[in-house]
């Protein structure tokens, strides 16, 4: 086993909330990322999805900083949304290769 809890406590351990941004331009993400106002290790990319997703810890600065960050840069957002994270981020977040348990030798 590696964590017990309720889900909300266990979705609590990713450190809270994610901000999920979809540009209008794929073309873009680079340049998003860049100027997001968040730490860039916490946020992941999804080309396919013209995705950008990011942990982020007080939600409503979050989202009003991207907000303002994309409108000054041109960047255009077809969807701009906060959310709590799912389970699976939940156990991927848990069963990285920092929390993986080594193997004896």
């Amino acid at each position: 086993m590696i964590a017990d809890g309720t889900a909300d406590q266990l979705k609590a351990l990713t450190g809270g909330s994610r901000i999920d941004v979809v540009l209008r331009d794929a073309g873009q993400l680079g340049a998003a990322v860049a100027l997001l106002p968040v730490p860039k290790d916490v946020i992941s990319v999804d080309p396919d999805r013209r995705l950008l997703s990011a942990s982020v810890t007080d939600r409503m600065a979050a989202l009003s900083g991207v907000v303002r960050a994309l409108e000054a840069a041109g960047i255009e957002a077809e969807d701009v949304a906060l959310r709590r994270p799912t389970l699976d981020e939940v156990f991927l977040h848990l069963t990285g290769d920092e929390h993986r348990v080594k193997e004896p030798a």
